[in-house]
């Protein structure tokens, strides 16, 4: 007679692993739709705030969402005109310099120099959470939960625009926020170079990488990899969250490899591959643990070339579904919004365009609205990021991020832009560049070679002297719609910032037909468009200057833009 048990014991292994199956699935399946809802706007948030107590105001957990340092309050978050739907939080300290306070990773506990004039009216909070049972982003997840925010935990895999050095006691600027992993593993960093010491010993030397800040940590270290895995479980594990972000755009830096003027090998793309796997079953399993979705997503550069040389595989990412929503874009754009849009569709994931200052800017370099570039010519008011938005979600963009808070604070968030709808009879702004190309070189060598825009900055001016020049420019309200419509038929003009020598005129062109010049203002000059003549999408400009400066003096250009005003009242706009 045939053992039942020897029968059922295969049976009942088969069943587990099909129940477990098809949990597995179902899990999936709710992370998918999660990632696939509704956001319109996404807000990323640098935690300075803890670590730039104001000195006057005394030290309270509950005080924490009102107070207004580095960057606006949670407070002012929680008000916006327009409503910030995903919160992404990039909590202080950690190797990386911005992760969790979490037990296994150390953060910044000392105070800033006293003698720095920067901070002499703020201390370092950080010490004084701890105390209380408690850490910053803790208080951010209750208070992303009181106001009906989702929540996202953002890592950036370096950051290093606040430590720029190893000394012992805090400097002049913000050196306090200074890694003691780093400080403990100084062969992990980009800086350190094999050399040959004494009698032909091998001895490490700190030298200045051509393309990386010395002090970033290099993931090709197996320790590197395994620290940064270690947090984001920790985090997942511990935190009150929604999905994990990991950022490998605010600071692109990555492997040495790269760092010194290389491209990133298939070994270097195997191993983040390898990391990012792990990172997802992580947060996975931590997301089933607690019986909610949890996701993850990634910030990349906009590119699958730029990437692919930085280290990233981003199609094999996608093809290993190690991501839920991909958002990309930085300091620097090198396609326009469509590119991603398009392979955000090939991988059945929503994309988000990640939306920051343009980094062009003449003057003080306050980063106010009125200090770009020319009077009334600006790449920073809201009507450019209204703009920009649109260009977003005509390629395809489920949404926006907006980032670099600490420039946002200055326009008091008025730069947020909605959903198209909302946003349909609003001012808007579009320019032929809207950021500065200056950082495409800077974390990868000959990276703008991946730059498929047209570049227009008024640092680099065209020179008329050598003839006209010529620039595609897009508009993204459907100007034929809204005449027939009639509800609001805006008017448009066109903008260009040209230095106008003496002796020369300025004639321009929009899709091959001639423009009134209506007003010239401190070194721009603003036309009237005839309403037909602007396209919906690609429009084609010419700049030519005519005439003779009898010093030899030529015309330089160094924007243009085409403005769709609904509202002349408001400030915005080329009058």
């Amino acid at each position: 007679m045939m053992d039942t048990k020897t029968i059922k014991s295969p049976i009942l292994a088969a069943l587990a692993v099909l129940v477990a199956a098809s949990a597995f699935a179902d899990y999936e399946a709710d992370c998918a739709a999660t990632a696939k809802r509704k956001r319109n706007v996404m807000y990323y948030e640098l935690g300075y705030n803890p670590c730039f107590w104001p000195k006057g105001k005394p030290f309270s957990v509950d005080a924490f969402p009102s107070v207004s340092a580095a960057n606006d309050s949670l407070d002012a978050y929680a008000h916006t005109k327009v409503n910030i739907d995903s919160f992404v939080y990039v909590p202080i300290g950690g190797f990386a310099l911005l992760s969790a306070k979490i037990p296994s990773v150390d953060n910044p506990m000392i105070q800033p120099n006293k003698n720095t004039r920067y901070l002499s009216g703020q201390r370092n909070a950080l010490p004084e959470f701890f105390k209380a049972g408690t850490d910053p982003l803790i208080e951010v997840c209750k208070w992303a939960r009181a106001n009906k925010k989702e929540m996202i935990c953002c890592l950036p895999v370096n950051h290093l625009g606040l430590a720029t050095n190893y000394k012992d006691e805090p400097g002049m600027w913000d050196s306090y926020f200074i890694s003691p992993w780093k400080k403990a593993n100084p062969t992990s960093l980009m800086g350190d170079k094999t050399g040959v010491g004494k009698n032909g010993v091998p001895a490490q030397k700190r030298e200045s990488t051509p393309f990386c800040h010395s002090y970033a940590v290099d993931y090709a270290k197996t320790e590197v990899r395994a620290k940064f895995l270690q947090i984001c479980t920790e985090i997942v594990g511990k935190y009150d969250l929604d999905g994990l972000m990991i950022d490998f755009t605010s600071s692109p830096y990555i492997f040495k490899s790269v760092a010194w003027g290389e491209t990133a090998s298939g070994k270097e793309l195997t191993d983040l591959t390898d990391m990012m796997t792990k990172i997802h079953a992580a947060v996975r399993a931590a997301g089933q643990k607690k019986g909610k979705p949890l996701l993850v997503s990634v910030r990349v550069p906009d590119s699958l070339g730029y990437c692919k040389e930085i280290g990233i595989d981003l199609n094999a990412w996608a093809e290993a579904k190690l991501f839920d929503f991909v958002v990309a874009g930085g300091n620097f754009e090198l396609n326009p919004p469509s590119y991603m849009g398009d392979l955000a569709k090939k991988w059945g994931v929503p994309y988000y365009k990640s939306v920051g200052v343009s980094y062009i800017f003449t003057g003080n370099d306050s980063g106010y609205p009125d200090d770009d570039e020319r009077p009334g010519l600006t790449r920073q008011g809201p009507h450019c990021f209204r703009g920009r938005a649109m260009a977003a979600y005509r390629g395809g963009a489920s949404g926006v991020m907006y980032w670099n808070p600490t420039r946002w604070r200055r326009f008091h968030l008025r730069a947020l832009a909605p959903d198209m709808a909302s946003m349909k009879y609003e001012n808007k702004r579009y320019c032929v560049t809207y950021q500065s190309p200056g950082d495409m070189n800077s974390s990868l060598k000959d990276g703008r070679k991946h730059c498929t825009l047209p570049l227009l900055i008024s640092s680099s001016p065209v020179d008329l002297g050598k003839g006209a020049a010529k620039f595609p420019i897009s508009v993204w309200d459907d100007l034929p719609a809204l005449k027939k419509e009639g509800k609001k038929v805006p008017i448009v003009r066109l903008t260009t910032e040209v230095s106008l020598p003496s002796g020369t005129e300025l004639a321009v062109q929009l899709n091959n037909k001639p423009l009134k010049l209506r007003k010239k203002r401190a070194g721009s000059q603003v036309f009237d468009v005839p309403y037909d003549t602007a396209k919906y999408g690609a429009n084609e400009v010419i700049v030519k200057a005519t005439g003779k400066n009898k010093r030899g003096q030529t015309a330089k250009l160094g924007n243009i833009a085409i403005d769709v005003i609904f509202n002349e009242d408001d400030g915005e706009v080329a009058q």
